[in-house]
């Protein structure tokens, strides 16, 4: 795993995460590039160890599972407070936290990691890949930028 260099063109899907609202944890994600196919972009959180295509990954920093993961690692007090809030408070918490977390971050994925995979092994191990990689996320030019 590398940092992407500065003279790299910044990520389309950078671009992307910056127009979305409640997402945490983008640093702790690395963008994986197959070997012999810069094409099949995949993508790493290292926090929460799940692999997947880029529309999958936006699903997954929106995720409660991903959030709470990432506050348990970079906002322990925050964490705390949800864990021990009562059930019908802690959904409020969770939202504040997210909104307030969201603020602070800026959405970036900055580490690269090149896949030991080529194509062919790619699909033998993930038969379904070509099937879930979903790049209608990449149709968000002239999109409404969310804020809170």
């Amino acid at each position: 795993m590398y940092a992407i260099a500065a003279t790299d063109p910044p990520l389309l899907f950078n671009k992307f995460l910056a127009t979305q609202r409640g997402i945490i944890g983008a640093e702790h994600v690395a963008q994986v590039i197959c070997q012999d196919n810069p094409d099949f972009e995949t993508y790493l959180c290292r926090t929460c160890e799940y692999w997947n295509t880029p529309g999958a990954m936006i699903t997954h920093l929106k995720s409660e599972k991903h959030q709470l993961n990432h506050m348990r690692k970079k906002f322990k007090d925050q964490f705390h407070k949800i864990q021990v809030a009562r059930k019908r408070n802690r959904q409020g918490l969770i939202d504040q936290y997210i909104k307030y977390i969201s603020l602070v971050e800026i959405p970036k994925i900055e580490k690269r990691m090149k896949a030991a995979l080529n194509v062919e092994i790619l699909l033998k191990i993930w038969p379904k890949f070509l099937q879930e990689l979903d790049e209608s996320w990449k149709n968000f030019e002239g999109m409404k930028i969310f804020f809170f």
